[in-house]
């Protein structure tokens, strides 16, 4: 049978190896645990003249070529998108909705 005293002993022995490889750069961790690097995805180029980019904070949308059928003045298409509420909670559903666990098929009720 276990005493409280070894539990104590082994909890804190846990949280110093945990501080310890929080302190250490990544890649010495990595050899350590023996988990090799995984590539990093990366886009393919885009030329200059067919990005268009929207930078807002640290998220950068690239729009290379778009077609909307119908709309003939983006500015007012853009306009309605941001005034349409069910258009919002579209969007919501698709990303913060789905990255704390959300339900895939849940931006369907908003068609």
């Amino acid at each position: 049978m276990n005493s409280g005293s070894e539990t104590v002993s082994t909890d804190s022995q846990v949280q110093a190896q945990f501080l310890e490889y929080a302190q250490m750069p990544p890649e010495d961790v990595r050899t350590l645990l023996h988990i090799e690097p995984q590539p990093a995805y990366a886009a393919p180029a885009i030329a200059p003249d067919l990005q268009r980019d929207l930078d807002v904070g640290n998220v950068n949308v690239a729009i290379n070529e778009l077609n909307l059928p119908g709309v003939t003045n983006y500015e007012d298409f853009k306009a309605a998108l941001i005034r349409d509420n069910k258009f919002e909670k579209a969007v919501q559903s698709m990303t913060i909705d789905r990255a704390v666990g959300g339900h895939p098929m849940a931006k369907l009720k908003h068609i």
